[in-house]
């Protein structure tokens, strides 16, 4: 009997990764990214969506990071909320 071959959570998630990026630069949409990442999916285990949300988080870090070092709370809450 021979032993079921040992599956790397790390090496899956690069997988996933990898597949993510090649179809962002290739301008895939949503369900193109979901589809290239599928196939590092095992159910109870490791599923992909990780990696493409990890994308987002990281898109989303990198969009606000500029607006935020041009933001000032003075005056906001005074200004947007009433008292």
């Amino acid at each position: 009997m021979t032993k079921p071959e040992r599956i790397d959570r790390d090496v899956l998630h690069r997988r996933a990764q990898v597949a993510v990026l090649s179809g962002l630069a290739r301008g895939d949409d949503v369900y193109e990214l979901v589809a290239a990442a599928a196939p590092s999916h095992v159910p109870g285990w490791f599923t992909p969506d990780v990696a493409l949300l990890e994308h987002a988080v990281t898109a989303l870090d990198l969009a606000v990071r500029p607006a935020l070092s041009h933001w000032s709370p003075r005056g906001c809450a005074s200004a947007s909320f009433p008292r």
